[in-house]
């Protein structure tokens, strides 16, 4: 029997909705229930009261009529999206609620009583809720843009309210994305990539065999596939394969993909270590079509792998060499951890792209923009004529006019670890990093400083001073400095270099 609509120019809410993975999903219940993925993945709903609760002066924000068509497209989500996507839009459209009861109710005068109607969305709401995500919060892009596809769902459909000039408005809106992967850039201490030393750790704990075997099995998974947790919730004892050969025994793992995976049995082929294939051979129960993993919580896999790292980590106890705390062990940490090195060693875009399942090139940018290997490749490849184009240098020059002399942001001309002097008392430039969005520096000012996207490198600094007395110092330590440091100073004399040039074609300009 189909179900009648309570708004005659809209159609009902279907009962029951099949997602583009299979799952059916019961509507006719206040909360939606379904998982990440088919069969395996964490238990997740679609609340639909906590977006109704949403109220401004005790009447609610959204009007009976506002909610039936979000919830028509969110029928629409499920099935065309991933039902991990969907369960964003509506955390999205809570938000977009939120900001109505307090900030937006001023900017959309009532037409159908003290709701809000989809009708009423405009130009106009649509710009102050624009800003107020560009200012309010890291997500500022996603948030609008979550909105604005709702709206053009509306109008493709023809469905009454939705208009076409506030969609070609809507459009023009435009929201700076956010910088992503500062954790990978700045090498955050407990969120970023794990650092040589730490990794050192990490491995001489899983070679003693520290912790339980559950969890080391965890461990080795993250460590040698850098894949997201999704993934490994989501491997079946028939995933993994054994191979013995004259050459000796090794095993792959058929990964299952999840980032713009395309259907329900879509794996990548991966080989891990005979020591890793010969832990997961040893724990494994029940048949082909069981869980590989069987001992991660059917609603929770995901949580029950951070709860097993966090437990290993107590377990183990290593202290990391740039905290002095117990170690940070997360799976980001270790997806992170892998990326980079990838991309330290070498590898193209592609490569790194095919490697940690991502179809969008500019998903892994962050790790190659942070790589010197890919630089120092990309120069030895090029001849002297293109040179210039591989900028070590990433920040800007400024001039020191209106610049107090006594602010902390104003970085010194002095260098003490490689005996470089004071030379002025004007110093090099400032400092552009947002100490409370992206944390203290865990660079090595001043001479870091040159490679650092955040620096503005006063026109008048004394840049070329500097260039001489680091020219001076490698050319004297060459043979007795560490190959890797002298690569990382001559790096940052090529960033110096560069400055000299530039503020001396503004000298002549000017």
């Amino acid at each position: 029997m189909t179900p009648k609509s309570a708004f005659p120019d809209l159609p009902p809410i279907p009962t029951r909705v099949e997602t583009r993975d299979g799952q059916q999903v019961e509507t006719r219940l206040p909360v939606w229930q379904l998982r990440t993925y088919a069969h395996t993945g964490t238990l997740v709903t679609l609340n639909w009261p906590m977006l109704e609760e949403i109220a401004a002066g005790g009447i609610p924000v959204f009007s009976p009529r506002a909610v039936h068509l979000m919830k028509l497209y969110l029928v629409h989500r499920l099935q065309t999206k991933s039902p991990a996507t969907t369960l964003k839009d509506i955390q999205r459209l809570r938000t977009f609620g939120r900001w109505l009861a307090t900030e937006g109710i001023a900017h959309h005068p009532s037409q159908h009583g003290d709701s809000f109607e989809w009708d009423q969305f405009d130009e106009q709401l649509g710009q102050a809720y624009a800003h107020w995500c560009s200012t309010s919060t890291a997500n500022a892009d996603s948030l609008f843009a979550n909105v604005r596809v709702l709206y053009q769902w509306g109008v493709t459909r023809k469905f009454p309210g939705f208009k076409w000039p506030v969609l070609k408005a809507l459009k023009t809106i435009k929201i700076p994305p956010h910088a992503k992967g500062h954790h990978v850039r700045f090498r955050h201490v407990t969120y970023g990539p794990y650092s040589p030393d730490e990794l050192y750790l990490i491995r001489q704990a899983l070679d003693q065999e520290q912790g339980q075997s559950l969890d080391r099995a965890i461990i080795m998974l993250h460590l040698e596939l850098g894949a997201n947790p999704s993934a490994y919730c989501r491997l079946l004892n028939q995933d993994l394969k054994r191979i013995e050969t004259s050459g000796g025994l090794w095993y792959q793992l058929d990964v299952p993909r999840v980032k713009k995976q395309r259907g329900r049995q879509e794996r990548k082929r991966r080989r891990i270590s005979p020591r890793l294939g010969n832990l997961l051979s040893s724990l494994q129960q029940g048949g082909p079509e069981s869980r590989l993993l069987h001992w991660l919580s059917p609603d929770h896999p995901t949580d029950s792998i951070r709860w097993s790292m966090g437990r290993w980590a107590e377990e183990t106890q290593l202290i990391s060499p740039r905290t002095g705390a117990l170690l940070s062990v997360r799976p980001r940490r270790f997806r992170y951890t892998y990326a980079t090195r990838i991309a330290d060693a070498g590898a193209s875009k592609y490569h790194l792209a095919e490697l940690l399942d991502h179809t969008d090139l500019q998903s892994i940018d962050v790790y190659v923009e942070t790589s010197p290997a890919i630089i120092d490749q990309a120069a030895k490849a090029t001849d002297q004529a293109l040179t210039p184009i591989i900028h070590r240098f990433l920040g800007k020059i400024v001039d020191t006019v209106g610049v107090d002399e006594t602010s902390p942001a104003i970085i010194p001309a002095a260098a003490p670890h490689i005996g470089l002097p004071v030379l002025n008392t004007g110093g090099l430039g400032i400092c552009g990093r947002n100490v409370r969005a992206d944390g203290l520096c865990q660079m090595f000012p001043p001479l870091s400083c040159y490679v650092c996207p955040s620096f503005a490198a006063w026109r008048d600094g004394p840049h070329a001073e500097i260039l001489q007395s680091i020219e001076q110092f490698m050319e004297l330590n060459q043979e007795l400095t560490d190959r890797r440091i002298w690569q990382q100073l001559d790096e940052v004399r090529q960033a110096i270099q560069e400055v000299a040039q530039q503020c001396q074609t503004l000298e002549v300009v000017g």
